[in-house]
């Protein structure tokens, strides 16, 4: 997973960030869209479009 802009970048270690603090906080069950986007103050869309490109996957796959 590349970031093509410091931008990218920050909202993508704020996104790990978050699911480790899901992780540490609910366990597993925790790590949700939602759960994570809010946790890491970004849209839904963004957690969306990290996974695209951290699993390869077009857009509405997931």
């Amino acid at each position: 997973m590349v970031a093509a802009t410091a931008t990218g970048e920050a909202r993508r270690t704020a996104l790990q960030d978050a699911v480790i603090r899901a992780l540490e906080v609910g366990g597993p069950g925790a790590v949700a869209h939602r759960a994570v986007a809010a946790e890491a103050g970004v849209p839904v869309t963004a957690v969306e479009t990290a996974l695209r490109d951290i699993l390869g996957t077009p857009p509405g796959a997931i």
